[in-house]
């Protein structure tokens, strides 16, 4: 048996369902897991929870900033389990030679954009709270259920990238939906390729019905939907979120919701994971929560962990792993 030291870390799918990830990974070292690491953990108090691993395979938390690095001499590789890395101080792992990796794109296309499309449907026809007051003997509720037709409204989409894009392909072809889209980053031709139409975010929020947030963390897309925003936007309008909790200020967006202003949010994300007992948007009939499942497939958990897990292979080999975010890396 190998010395390699990994560490699986708040993961709660990796290996449960592939198991033969798990056999792999022992292959070439010993693997513990940490299922339930405080995502606000201080770096330093981290570091020394970690200081004995060579390969991470972390979730989207805790976060892994310059302290963590300079008190990690062992650290060779960061796999990321799940799409995105904004919880890695990239620079600061490249000056330490940590490789830092990332899932393809195309392992989650479908999947969370099937769950976006299954979350604009749901508030359309407001289906869970339907569900909810069938379950509770409330049949009289029938009349408060009156929906709307998706092929007959304006969908605005935050972010045309890999999951947006198919978002689009979906509403737009299945249903004949007009889709709009703001994204700084692709170009009008790019969008009408996927059926959408290039608008400033302005134009978005004036004219939209629903809106679906698709986009990465950036410093321009961070809190891209406060008070400012909400007021511009449609009387009764629905949001769906399948990217990152911290592109709404949840305060302001609950606010929004008491108001009517906004008529229901359906998110998978959150600003703080996992979701907090005082979290506003708990108390709101027609909004629909779920614990980050957006990736949780067979097809796309099966692709990502047999990709973080052919990270720690090849290191271990002295290759280079697959997808290295920080190219110019000196590995240790």
């Amino acid at each position: 048996m190998s010395q390699n030291k990994i560490a699986v870390i708040n993961s709660r799918s990796f290996g449960r369902y592939f198991p033969e990830q798990i056999e792999r990974l022992e292959a070439v070292g010993g693997v513990d897991f940490y299922r339930d690491i405080d995502p606000n953990i201080e770096p330093l108090e981290l570091a020394n929870l970690l200081k004995q691993y060579e390969y991470l395979i972390p979730s989207v938390t805790p976060k892994f900033p310059r302290e963590f690095f300079e008190n990690s001499p062992n650290l060779k590789m960061i796999s990321r389990h799940g799409l995105g890395f904004n919880n890695i101080d990239i620079d600061a792992a490249t000056e330490h030679g940590v490789y830092v990796t990332k899932i393809v794109g195309d392992y989650e296309r479908d999947t969370v954009a099937e769950l976006s499309v299954a979350f604009i449907m749901s508030l359309i026809r407001h289906v869970v709270p339907a569900d909810r007051a069938l379950k509770t003997d409330n049949w009289s509720k029938k009349a408060d259920f009156y929906g709307t037709e998706l092929h007959a409204q304006t969908l605005g989409i935050i972010g045309l990238g890999n999951i947006g894009s198919r978002v689009s392909e979906i509403i737009h072809n299945g249903f004949g939906t007009r889709v709009i889209a703001y994204d700084p980053n692709v170009s009008a031709e790019k969008m009408k390729e996927h059926g959408a139409i290039k608008v400033e975010l302005e134009e978005l929020l004036t004219t939209s019905d629903v809106i679906s947030l698709n986009a990465a963390i950036t410093e321009s897309s961070y809190n891209i939907l406060g008070k400012e925003e909400f007021s511009k936007m449609k009387d009764g309008v629905m949001i769906a979120n399948t990217a990152r909790g911290e592109l709404v200020v949840e305060n302001e967006l609950a606010d929004a919701l008491r108001s009517g202003k906004v008529r229901s949010y359906a998110t998978d994300v959150f600003a703080t994971e996992p979701i907090t007992a005082d979290n506003p948007l708990k108390d709101f009939e027609y909004n629909i929560l779920t614990p980050h499942i957006g990736a949780y497939t067979d097809l796309s958990l099966k692709a990502m962990g047999d990709k973080c897990v052919e990270d720690v292979e090849l290191v271990v080999s002295g290759k280079e792993p697959i997808e290295i975010i920080n190219k110019g890396v000196v590995p240790k």
